[in-house]
C-alpha cells in the first residue's frame, strides 16, 4: 500500500511540474529560423517580427539564418526539431507546397503544426534599370535574338516557370541558383544575370530607380506597382501564389499553439510591423487562420502537381 501510494504521489508531482512548465511558455527563449540568407525581404520583415513577437512572449525571439533550397533546408531541420514551440520558422509557403512534390524532401505538410499567415508574397521577374529591355516584349526579343539568357533563381518552382517559358517562346534559360533576395538582386544590379525572380526584395530597389519589373507571378497583379502585368495577362498559365507564414513541429503542444497564435495576432496589429510590411517590403497584410492556412497549403500543392505535368 505504501508502495502505491508513494508512485501516486510521484505521478501527481510529474504531473503538477509538467503542468507548471505547460502554463509558464514561454520559460526560456526562442528561436525563429529563416531559410534565406540576410539582406532580402525575409530578413527585413523577419527582424520586425521577432521583436514584436519577444514584447507579445515575454522572452527573447533569436534569429536563427539557416538559408538552402529556397526554404527547404530550415523546413527540414524544423521538421525534426524536439524544440516544439521554442523553435518557430518563418518562411514563405513555397518549401511547403511545391519542395515535397519537386525533390526528395523529408517533410510532408502533416509533419507541421501552421500558427498563421500574415502577408501575401509579390513574386516579380526583374532586371536593372540599365538592361537592353524594359518590358515583357522586348526581353522576349532579345532572349529569342541572343538565344540563351541567365536567370537568377531562389526556388524550385521559379525555375521551373521560367524553364516552361524558355521552351515555349524558343530560348535557352540558363539557371544561376542563389540563396536569397540579396543575392538575387546583388547579380541583377552588377549585370552578371539578365533577370532575376525576386519574392519582394526588389521594392527597395524599384523605388530607388536601379531595378525594373517586367512581370508579376500573382494571380493578381502587384499590390504597389499596378502598371506590370502577370505572367497570366501576357498569356502563359502559369502563376505562383506564396503567403509568408509561422510554423511550429507537429509536436508543439496545443496549449503552445494557442499563446503563439495570440502573440503573432497581437503581432500583425503592430504599427511596427505593418509599417515595415506595407511601406517597406511592399507586401499586403492578410491575415490567415490556422485552418484556412492549411486549406490554403492543400489547394497550392494540387496546383503545382498539375505545374509538374506540364514537363515534357
Amino acid at each position: 500500500m505504501k508502495i502505491l501510494k508513494l508512485a501516486c504521489l510521484i505521478q501527481l508531482l510529474l504531473f503538477s511540474v509538467a503542468l507548471s512548465a505547460e502554463e509558464s511558455f514561454p520559460a526560456r527563449p526562442l528561436t525563429l529560423l529563416i531559410g534565406f540568407e540576410q539582406g532580402g525581404s525575409m530578413s527585413t520583415q523577419g527582424s520586425v517580427l521577432a521583436e514584436v513577437l519577444s514584447e507579445q512572449l515575454g522572452q527573447p525571439v533569436n534569429i536563427q539564418y539557416r538559408p538552402g533550397i529556397g526554404g527547404g533546408a530550415a523546413a527540414a531541420m524544423l521538421a525534426t526539431s524536439h524544440e516544439q514551440g521554442y523553435m518557430l520558422l518563418f518562411t514563405p509557403s513555397m518549401p511547403f507546397t511545391n519542395y515535397p512534390l519537386e525533390m526528395r524532401a523529408s517533410y510532408d505538410l502533416n509533419d507541421f503544426a501552421y500558427i498563421g499567415a500574415f502577408s501575401k508574397d509579390q513574386q516579380a521577374l526583374v532586371t536593372r534599370q540599365s538592361s537592353p529591355f524594359s518590358n515583357w516584349s522586348e526581353f522576349l526579343e532579345y532572349a529569342r535574338q541572343e538565344g540563351e539568357i541567365t536567370f537568377a533563381s531562389q526556388t524550385l518552382t521559379d525555375r521551373r516557370i521560367m524553364n516552361h517559358i524558355a521552351r515555349q517562346e524558343g530560348f535557352i534559360a540558363r539557371i544561376i541558383p542563389v540563396t536569397g533576395g540579396s543575392a538575387m538582386a546583388t547579380l541583377v544590379m552588377a549585370g552578371d544575370v539578365d533577370i532575376g525572380f525576386s519574392g519582394g526584395s526588389h521594392s527597395k530597389f524599384v523605388d530607388a530607380g536601379n531595378m525594373q519589373l517586367l512581370a508579376g507571378l500573382g494571380n493578381s497583379r502587384l499590390k504597389h506597382y499596378a502598371t506590370v502585368p502577370t505572367l497570366k495577362e501576357l498569356g502563359y498559365d502559369l502563376q505562383m501564389s506564396s503567403v509568408r507564414m509561422l510554423v511550429v513541429p507537429a509536436t508543439t503542444p496545443p496549449s503552445q499553439q494557442q499563446i503563439l497564435i495570440s502573440a503573432l495576432h497581437n503581432a500583425i496589429s503592430d504599427p511596427r510591423f505593418i509599417y515595415v510590411t506595407e511601406e517597406i517590403i511592399h507586401q499586403p497584410v492578410r491575415y490567415m487562420s490556422a485552418e484556412s492556412l492549411t486549406q490554403f497549403l492543400q489547394q497550392q500543392q494540387a496546383y503545382y502537381l498539375r505545374l509538374t505535368e506540364l514537363e515534357p
